[in-house]
């Protein structure tokens, strides 16, 4: 193994049944004693059974805590008490969402803060502050009122990237504004950030234990970008723009990473960089990947949740391959589109325009564009 982190397959202990040590309990029997009844009802057979479901639960409780001792199979805050050796701030939190919303009603009406909103999917947000909406007073067509709108802030209810809505998600009020206030998100939000996986934090702890020169390589310039909080990908490039300069383009679960996951792994690099490099940190250029299609939907679906769910799926499968040199291809994504919940057709599929697959650029990271669905 290159480290005390790589993971040495004939270290994996699977979990142990009741019924499997039971069976072995039996066949011991059986080796022992050829004339032994242990079929099911039999004395043997119902004296075993309890003592293999005790023995499975303290087989189980060792097999766990060897996972807790060893770093590359550990887990939950055992890892964590590991990382602490490698790592100066441990495992990266997770951060909620905080995302514009546009609130409307054609009476006056104040939402209180703290209502929650909802996607389709039943994620919840909770109003940042009370929101006053004020129709005009002058209606000059009774039939097509003019409803009072405002704009305000709401946040997740919990972390994670599961809260990062596409543009529209938001659109549901609760409570007694269900039916008289409509609300909707026009924009997607990227700020919502996953507690660090145990995955992704022993990924971190390799890249650490095999080099410990600290000296500034590239998996060094590497390894600090991602500390920065919701980075989760970074890409390094020696002597660029110039000679003695070091660039890191760094990217999020989600992609494009935001202004404050740049400046703050920008601080991660600096301060621990080189202090004769110029030690730069930027977000990759983003290339918008845009998707018309005439589809056909199920009888009972609803077009704009198809539309979403889409948006939702396409986000996810572009940052998957961020900084990866994937090529995003055409069929893919005629893949992702019809097997979304409730398609039944798919035509005139356009990538960018287009048929052709792209292919995104050394610096570059493919990024939700516009989607229009017909």
């Amino acid at each position: 193994m290159d480290s005390e982190y790589e993971i040495n397959p004939e270290l994996e202990m699977l979990y142990v049944t009741s019924d499997e040590v039971h069976e072995e309990m039996l066949r011991v029997v059986e080796e022992n004693d050829s004339k032994a009844m242990t079929e099911v009802g039999e004395p043997i057979w119902d004296a075993t059974r309890p003592v293999a479901s005790v023995a499975a639960n303290i087989a189980n409780d060792v097999r766990f805590g060897i996972r807790a001792a060893i770093p590359q199979l550990s887990y939950g805050g055992f890892l964590d008490e590991h990382a602490k050796d490698v790592l100066n701030e441990g495992r990266k939190p997770g951060v909620k969402a905080k995302v514009p919303v546009t609130l409307s009603a054609n009476y006056a009406v104040t939402v209180p803060q703290g209502t929650f909103l909802y996607t389709e999917s039943g994620l919840q947000y909770l109003l940042d502050t009370d929101v006053e909406l004020i129709p005009p007073e002058e209606q000059p067509d009774p039939d097509y009122l003019i409803p009072g709108t405002a704009s305000t802030t709401a946040t997740a209810a919990d972390i994670g990237i599961l809260y990062n809505p596409v543009r529209g998600a938001i659109n549901t009020v609760d409570g007694d504004f269900r039916d008289i206030v409509t609300v909707k998100n026009e924009e997607a939000i990227v700020q919502g950030v996953d507690q660090e996986s145990d995955d992704d934090l022993k990924a971190r702890m390799r890249l650490v234990a095999r080099n410990l020169s600290g000296a500034g390589n590239l998996d060094d310039y590497e390894a600090w970008a991602l500390e920065a909080t919701g980075i989760t990908k970074a890409k390094v490039f020696r002597a660029d723009p110039t000679p003695g300069s070091v660039t890191v383009l760094v990217a999020s679960k989600e992609g494009m990473p935001t202004a404050e996951q740049v400046a703050e792994a920008q601080a991660k690099v600096s301060a621990k960089g080189a202090l004769i490099a110029n030690n730069l940190v930027f977000a990759p250029t983003p290339l918008p990947i845009s998707i018309e299609a005439n589809i056909t939907i199920e009888t009972d679906a609803v077009f704009a949740d198809a539309e979403v769910a889409f948006e939702q799926a396409l986000q996810d499968y572009l940052a998957e391959r961020a900084f990866s040199g994937d090529v995003i291809r055409y069929a893919q994504l005629f893949n992702l589109l019809i097997d979304q919940p409730g398609m039944v057709d798919v035509e005139n599929l356009l990538v960018n325009g287009g048929t052709a697959n792209i292919t995104p650029g050394t610096k570059e990271i493919a990024t939700l564009g516009t989607v229009t669905l017909t």
